[in-house]
């Protein structure tokens, strides 16, 4: 999955590829 992320206020935006979260017991 891709993400936006602002690593540091005043810097620009990344884009990085992030695993996906796997829900766990319980979640949908």
């Amino acid at each position: 999955m891709k993400a936006a992320i602002v690593e540091e206020f005043g810097k620009p935006i990344v884009v990085k590829d992030i695993p996906v979260p796997q829900p766990g017991y319980g979640e949908v």
